[in-house]
Formats: structure tokens, sequence, C-alpha cells
């Protein structure tokens, strides 16, 4: 017994079919991101703590918040020049984070990163988070 196929009015093949709702999804999406960027511009990011007009910011997800595009991270493990008794024993990790040069770094580096409106820091430590 032969079947029939439904009438195709609109006389779309499976593969226009297909063709034309990838693009018709392709755009829905890129309308939808364009709408969510819209909005996010819409917070003011001069409200974000140590903003530096000079510096730029990107929303953090969805809660609203701007950091900026350049953080402060990595500079950890030189410490020691700057601070020579800074670090027990030489060790990265044993910080003396009462040690007068140690505190005049850690001073000098958070003051230019607030003043150039850094805002973000990536700590890989445990000695970094307490730092700063």
């Amino acid at each position: 017994m032969e079947q029939k196929q439904p009438d195709n009015k609109a006389g779309l093949t499976r593969r226009e079919f297909v063709r034309d709702g990838a693009a018709a999804a392709a755009g829905l999406a890129a309308g939808l991101g364009a709408v969510q960027s819209q909005a996010a511009e819409k917070t003011d990011v001069k409200k974000t703590r140590s903003y530096n007009p000079e510096m730029k910011y990107r929303p953090l997800g969805k809660t609203g918040l701007w950091i900026s595009q350049v953080c402060l991270g990595g500079h950890w493990k030189r410490v020691n020049e700057m601070a020579p008794n800074a670090f027990k024993g030489g060790d990265w990790l044993g910080a003396n984070l009462q040690d007068e040069g140690f505190k005049k770094n850690r001073y000098d580096v958070v003051s230019q990163c607030i003043k150039h409106g850094i805002n973000y820091i990536d700590a890989c430590t445990l000695q970094e988070v307490l730092t700063y």
C-alpha cells in the first residue's frame, strides 16, 4: 500500500525547511544577544568602585557588577625582590604579612591598581587572598 505525503502548500523541500529554520533561529539568537548587550550597557559603569575612564570594564555575568579588563595577579612571586624579608626562607607560600617592607609593597601595588581603575584580583593562594 502506498503512503500519501502530506500536502505541502508552501512547496518547501525538507532541505529548504531545515535551512530556513536554522537561519531564523540564528537571527533570533543574535537579536536576543543584542537586547541583553543593550541592557548590560544601561547599567551605569561609572558607579563602579575605583572607576577610571581610561580603563575598560566588562559586566560580570548577570550580577550587575563591572570588572576591569586588567586585573591584579601574578606579581605575588616577585614580592621578595621588593621586600626581601617578606617571605620566610624565600618561600612565597610563607609570607610574613607583618613585615614592614611587605606592607609598603602591598600599599603601593593596591594604591596603583585603584588609581588606574583595576578592581579585580586574580588570587591563586590563600596568602594572596588574605593579603589583598
